[in-house]
């Protein structure tokens, strides 16, 4: 099911982007554009909440396993994952800036290879092209505190100073040059944060929902998708904080459906378009820019369906292979860190 989040959390932000096509500006009310705009951001928290699920569960079966958690295979794991898909992205909007096609450059090139792109950083640029890496950002900034949280919390180890300083200036980066305000920093890293306590807490949580599924299913499913910035202050304080609970509440949820409740939604092309959901990510800001905006309405839909066969084989030659190099090296740093 998670496959299947990721796969309804990229099609939500295409979605969101496809509407700034000049087309829809006529035809779409300023609320309504806002709306998507939202319901990207909401995309975008689902992945946030999954990743720290995901990544917190191989976590702790490392520390039940071996007694102990490598940090150096953790960061192998995660540059083997993030980096490389990124630096290939990057460089394609670095050659067609060259020729021209596109407004890129070496600023926008550095400030997403440094995950800047969440911050307002002097001398940091990002635009449109390399805009959407803010929510990379995050998350590799989360992920640079999170293995002192982990040692500390599971095994009851005082992080070294001269490593955790550096950690915390670097992740809260989006604090000290904020580019979209603090409630944005608060409520990505709280999401990261309750990945972790429903992976940390998983019996308990999954007792306590269990036989409720059917309930807080369909209520979490409204507060997340339902466009009440269409009704309401999107600044509202309790509609910011909606989602922290929601959110979790919607996709544990559905972990507990039964079997043949889930094969309904997990299709095989669905659960492989969300494995492939992360070049997808990348690669659909270009489809849906301003290059395509003096074009009929349907030909960025169209450009960034045809994406799925070349992110699909990107995933297969590229991606696949150098997650399961990252995956051999981080096992030979874990047997080297195990305690004998």
């Amino acid at each position: 099911m998670l496959d299947v989040w990721r796969f309804v959390s990229i099609f939500i932000v295409i979605l969101s982007h496809l509407v700034h096509h000049p087309y829809w500006d006529s035809r779409l009310s300023e609320n309504a554009q806002y709306a998507f705009i939202v319901a990207g951001r909401v995309g975008v928290f689902c992945f946030f909440f999954i990743s720290g699920y995901v990544v917190t569960k191989t976590a702790l079966k490392e520390v039940r396993d071996t007694h102990a958690f490598s940090v150096k295979a953790f960061y192998v794991r995660r540059v083997f994952r993030i980096f490389p898909p990124l630096t290939i992205y990057l460089l394609a909007c670095w050659l067609l800036g060259s020729m021209g096609a596109i407004d890129f450059g070496s600023r926008q090139f550095v400030s997403a290879s440094f995950y800047l792109c969440n911050t307002n950083f002097p001398l940091s640029s990002c635009g449109w092209f390399v805009g959407h890496t803010w929510s990379l950002a995050y998350e590799e900034q989360f992920y640079l505190v999170f293995p002192f949280l982990l040692l500390f919390l599971e095994l009851g180890r005082k992080p070294r100073v001269q490593l955790l300083v550096p950690a915390l200036a670097i992740a809260l980066l989006p604090v000290i040059f904020p580019s979209d305000g603090f409630s944005l920093t608060v409520r990505a890293h709280a999401l990261f944060l309750m990945g972790y306590l429903c992976a940390r807490y998983e019996k308990p949580i999954f007792d306590f929902i269990r036989g409720k599924t059917w309930l807080l299913l369909p209520i979490s499913m409204v507060l997340v998708f339902f466009p009440f910035t269409l009704f309401f202050d999107p600044h509202a304080g309790w509609y910011r904080l909606m989602g922290l609970v929601a959110i979790p509440v919607m996709i544990v949820c559905s972990l507990l459906l039964p079997d043949h409740v889930k094969n309904i939604f997990c299709r095989r092309w669905v659960v492989y378009m969300g494995q492939i959901s992360y070049s997808f990510y990348l690669w659909q800001q270009l489809t849906t820019s301003s290059v395509f905006f003096d074009q009929p309405p349907w030909v960025a839909p169209l450009m960034t369906a045809l994406l799925a066969p070349f992110c699909a084989l990107m995933f297969e030659k590229f991606e696949k292979p150098l997650i399961q190099m990252g995956r051999r090296i981080s096992t030979a740093a874990r047997a080297q860190a195990a305690p004998t």
